[in-house]
């Protein structure tokens, strides 16, 4: 199992951004900035044999992303659940209260 990526999910910042190698009219890209990601997970990032970074490892970003989006799921689910177990404790409470009040008219 991955484990838990909440906190590295977290740290990344999304960006929009231009190669500038490709110039200032070059297309918008959209993804991480490797120096940044580096610093927070630096198993992310592919380096040159000299150690100068190069680009983030998108693939485990994508299943980390994955990991986090069931975790999220699951969380979901129990909260519907428990938002229904209290719905239907309010509703009896409410038929109780509706009941003690037209006993005591």
């Amino acid at each position: 199992d991955m484990g838990d990526t909440t906190d590295t999910i977290m740290g990344l910042r999304p960006v929009r951004f231009r190669y500038k190698e490709a110039g200032p009219d070059s297309p918008q890209q959209y993804g991480l900035i490797a120096e940044e990601v580096a610093e927070i997970a630096p198993e992310l990032v592919a380096r040159d044999p000299g150690g100068k970074i190069r680009t983030v490892y998108y693939d485990k970003v994508n299943a980390m992303l994955l990991k986090e989006v069931q975790q999220q799921r699951r969380l979901i689910e129990t909260q519907k659940e428990q938002l229904q177990s209290q719905t239907d404790a309010i509703r009896q409470l409410q038929d109780r209260l509706t009941c003690i009040e037209s006993s005591v008219k």
